[in-house]
């Protein structure tokens, strides 16, 4: 069981480093993918690495991936540039599954052990969530305080569990109808920013479709491509069981569907579940810089 992280900053990046090092369950591997190659980023990884693997007091071999910027944000080759770092350096085989966490997110300290109980019990898909946290409650969480104690015990409130149980069950119904042929095909949806699934079946679609760029529809992407795979996917929804916490910082104001620049590609129809530019075939970029801790 592996982790990945994109990012294209610092921000709140030691904080989600910090949340691995309490995990019940250490990850046999993590891969930081960078859509840049900032060496901030890198001088980050250097510093707190070596702090997460003492604090851990466990073996974590660490991967940065990272190339040039490439002008627009490219998420979804990002993401794939660490699935080629883990397959072709952590040698990371078809039934390993991979934790896919934003580099803005703590998971908490039993969510790498829960994803690999659901793995281990036949899930090629897992389905979590991830809880938003609010500005003043970000700024008490300072990566030092959650290296050395952990996440607090008491960042779920009462709505977030009440929310949580309800939208567990709209995703159980989702998955359910799915097997009628109701329903949005891209539902139940994954959550870019959280989610896992095993090497083997991200290379049944190529991983991560590069045609996405800019921002928008391309978690909803994978997720039609998945849920219309035959035979079907093995999916778990662990909404409600398996958690992590995005931490706050400002972002893009919602808009319109149309507005995201992914849109037009998602509303084209006919699209081929294995992308035609993914993990193998990827779109033009520079050579990435694989560096091992």
């Amino acid at each position: 069981m592996f982790v990945l992280i994109p990012t294209h900053t610092t921000r709140h990046l030691a904080a989600c480093l910090a949340s691995l090092a309490h995990q019940s369950r250490l990850p046999d591997g993590v891969v930081l993918t960078c859509d840049n190659d900032l060496p901030e980023i890198t001088a980050l990884v250097r510093e707190w690495w070596p702090k997460v693997v003492n604090r851990a007091a466990g073996r974590m071999p660490f991967w940065h991936a990272n190339r040039p910027h490439q002008g627009q944000p490219r998420l979804n080759q990002v993401r794939n540039n660490g699935l080629r770092a883990l397959i072709g350096w952590a040698g990371a085989v078809d039934s390993d599954l991979v934790i896919v966490l934003d580099g803005d997110t703590m998971l908490e300290p039993r969510a790498a052990e829960k994803h690999a109980a659901l793995r281990d019990a036949g899930a090629e898909l897992v389905i979590p969530f991830r809880v938003m946290l609010g500005e003043g409650v970000t700024a008490g969480l300072m990566p030092e305080a959650l290296l050395d104690s952990g996440l607090p015990e008491t960042l779920l409130t009462a709505d977030d569990v009440a929310a949580l149980r309800q939208r567990h069950g709209r995703y159980l119904r989702q998955v359910f109808l799915r097997y009628f042929g109701i329903g949005k095909p891209q539902k139940p949806k994954i959550i870019g920013g959280h989610h896992a699934a095993t090497i083997g079946l991200l290379q049944r679609v190529n991983g991560f479709d590069e045609q996405y760029t800019g921002y928008g529809f391309d978690d909803d992407d994978l997720s039609r491509r998945i849920n219309l795979l035959r035979p079907r996917a093995r999916v778990r929804i662990a909404v409600r069981d398996i958690m992590s916490y995005h931490l706050w910082h400002p972002t893009r104001a919602a808009g319109k569907p149309a507005e995201f620049s992914g849109f037009a590609r998602f509303s084209q129809q006919g699209l081929p579940l294995r992308a035609e530019r993914g993990i193998l075939n990827p779109m033009p970029q520079p050579e990435v810089s694989v560096m091992q801790l």
